[in-house]
């Protein structure tokens, strides 16, 4: 099967199926065309693999994650409370900031000041925003 198939029949983009392979977390047999490309040619257990590893990254675990897991599925359990943890904080520190907002006059306009000014939370000084959320507008 080629990767265009299983991309069809993973949902996931050719570039992120590539991405695994280059992180280690599958080794479809491949050909080299002319131009030196890498055509793959997929079983269906890296179609059914493809799918679990969807799976974990959709709740979170990271390749780091899914490559231990791969090579000492003993490690699972120990995985998956330290992700549960995260997890737990990210609610924790999501519903310090969404009590905060709450906390707003929902009649009042409020200038960029007055609006930093009503959310520089003493309890919030410490939460750091993740990278992720302060680029995610600049991508």
């Amino acid at each position: 099967m080629k990767i265009g198939a299983v991309s069809q029949a993973t949902g996931l983009t050719d570039r992120t199926i590539r991405y695994y392979i280059e992180e280690g977390l599958l080794q479809p047999e491949f050909t080299k065309n002319y131009t030196g490309r890498k055509s793959f040619d997929f079983t269906q257990d890296h179609v059914t693999l493809l799918h679990q590893i969807s799976v974990l990254r959709k709740y979170g675990f990271s390749i780091t994650d899914i490559k231990t897991i791969l090579a000492d599925p003993t490690q699972s359990g120990e995985i998956t409370q330290e992700l549960i943890e995260k997890k737990k904080q990210t609610i924790q520190t999501e519903q310090m900031l969404l009590d905060t907002l709450l906390q707003l006059d929902k009649q009042k306009d409020y200038t960029l000041p007055e609006l930093a000014e009503a959310l520089d939370s003493p309890v919030l000084a410490d939460v750091k925003v993740p990278k992720e959320e302060i680029m995610k507008d600049v991508i």
